[in-house]
């Protein structure tokens, strides 16, 4: 080991004057553009987003140091910024290891929930655009 590993290993890397949490909360009462800038959604996005997790997420969060709240922050810090994990790490003053699961943390509770309020149209019905409209309903008129 170099004299400069050793020099970073006595050094603590993550020592920012605020936490993820307190950033989250930051992002939540500042100007509504910030939060849009950083995570890509509008505050009351985030805020439903909290809720249906919450009610159909199937999450238990009495055992983590982190809140819901920050790591959906953190999820989206890295979806909405085609972050790294490093980057988020430093901003939510993390290790990767706890940014790496939280990430996957609610990249499964968001596709659980997802497959319960995405759904395909039915496709057995004709939208009334196309349906009225004598130029594309014949293309999509089916012959039962």
């Amino acid at each position: 080991m170099s004299e400069s590993d050793e020099e970073d290993e006595r050094i603590p890397q993550r020592v920012a004057p605020f936490n993820g949490q307190s950033y989250t909360q930051f992002l939540m009462t500042k100007h509504p553009k910030t939060i849009r800038d950083v995570l890509r959604v509008d505050k009351q996005t985030f805020r439903s987003l909290v809720a249906l997790l919450v009610e159909k997420g199937h999450l238990n969060w009495d055992h983590m140091r982190v809140s819901l709240e920050e790591s959906l922050a953190i999820f989206l810090f890295i979806c909405g910024q085609s972050g790294r994990m490093r980057l988020a790490a430093d901003r939510f003053q993390h290790s990767l290891d706890t940014i790496s699961i939280h990430f996957n943390l609610m990249r499964r509770a968001l596709c659980y929930v997802g497959m319960s309020i995405i759904r395909p149209p039915n496709l057995n019905d004709t939208p009334p655009q196309i349906l009225n409209d004598g130029r594309y309903y014949p293309s999509f008129k089916v012959n039962l």
